[in-house]
């Protein structure tokens, strides 16, 4: 069975926080560390879109282009009246997209941390697109990772355990959660 401390360590790697960032959140900060993380997981979010992007955008461009050529070569030509105008496109989205980002960093750095006590509610995906924990009318998305872990802590229990979660409340994120006797 684990034990409460080896659990909470366990939390803080799957909710990705240290002890320092469970302190600030504890005095109602978000630490420095928690929005370096924050801005690091949103250029990297963006990046990866951009990349999806560009590779639908080439095949897109290669399917056009082979389809115009018929049997004859594949002219640049052909390859740029696709890729220009689609990729003005995709640079347009991912402007929307960045600025969106900077929105939800913006709202978490400025914003003070609440905390919520007491019994969760672990639901499983079921019908849904993702695992929740709730704790009384509020609702978080796990990740399959953080499921599993807070599921089988549950298990071992014969009576629920008691959290405390620590969270920015406009865009819902869970900083830090942590399990108290």
């Amino acid at each position: 069975m684990t034990d409460a401390t080896t659990y909470n360590q366990q939390l803080m790697h799957a909710f990705d926080f240290t002890a320092a960032d469970l302190a600030a959140n504890r005095d109602g900060r978000i630490a420095e560390g928690q929005i370096k993380r924050l801005k690091r997981n949103q250029q990297r979010s963006l990046a990866i879109t951009a990349a999806a992007l560009s590779l639908i955008i080439g095949i897109i461009a290669v399917i056009f282009a082979l389809d115009r050529a018929g049997d004859g070569p594949i002219v640049f030509d052909d390859l740029l009246a696709i890729i220009v105008p689609m990729g003005l496109v995709m640079a347009i989205a991912l402007y929307v997209l960045q600025r969106q980002q900077l929105d939800v960093v913006n709202k978490v750095i400025y914003v003070d941390v609440r905390t919520l006590k007491g019994d969760i509610t672990l639901n499983p995906r079921n019908r849904r697109a993702a695992d929740h924990l709730t704790i009384g009318k509020t609702h978080f998305t796990l990740t399959p990772a953080q499921f599993k872990l807070m599921f089988a802590y549950h298990e071992q229990r014969d009576k629920p355990p008691r959290y405390h979660i620590y969270y920015v409340p406009k865009v819902s994120r869970i900083l830090a959660i942590e399990v108290v006797n």
